[in-house]
């Protein structure tokens, strides 16, 4: 049986507990810890690594240091414009992209659906539903970086 330190390591450990915030519902944390655990834990059998070694993989493989933001101006207009991302921020896109992916699996357990997309971003395989949102980031700060000068 592999055991999991998490007291050694901070980032894993603020890692863990962004994704059991952003999954829990009415107070059920034990359970949804639970359910990463299992996913940890199976991705771990599988891969053979260390925990820190998978999801430091995991964030290099979804960085990002940009993000698009929506500026409403004068007369009704929206603008979006990218904006730099520190760290902590970086760490809550990656997260809410991982977990926007749990809906196109619904009959599946949850801990298997983690498992699923832990397994696609460490594979680096496109069709992830976590890297399509990555690069629908990209192509929208792309679009519009003439907009660059409205984010102050």
């Amino acid at each position: 049986m592999i055991k999991l330190n998490l007291k050694s390591n901070f980032f894993f450990t603020s890692l863990i507990i962004k994704l059991s915030n952003f999954l829990m519902k009415k107070g059920f944390k034990t359970k949804i810890l639970k359910h990463l655990f299992k996913a940890i834990l199976l991705l771990l059998k599988k891969s053979g690594h260390s925990f820190s070694s998978l999801f430091f993989q995991l964030y290099i493989n979804l960085n990002t240091y940009v993000e698009v933001k929506t500026i409403n101006l004068k007369g009704n207009r929206t603008i979006i414009t990218p904006i730099l991302l520190n760290f902590k921020k970086r760490v809550f896109v990656i997260s809410r992209w991982i977990l926007k992916t749990l809906v196109y699996y619904s009959k599946i357990k949850l801990y298997l659906q983690l498992f699923q997309e832990f397994n696609l971003i460490l594979n680096l395989i496109e069709s992830s539903k976590a890297f399509l949102a990555r690069n629908e980031n990209f192509i929208l700060v792309k679009n519009n970086r003439s907009n660059l000068h409205y984010r102050w």
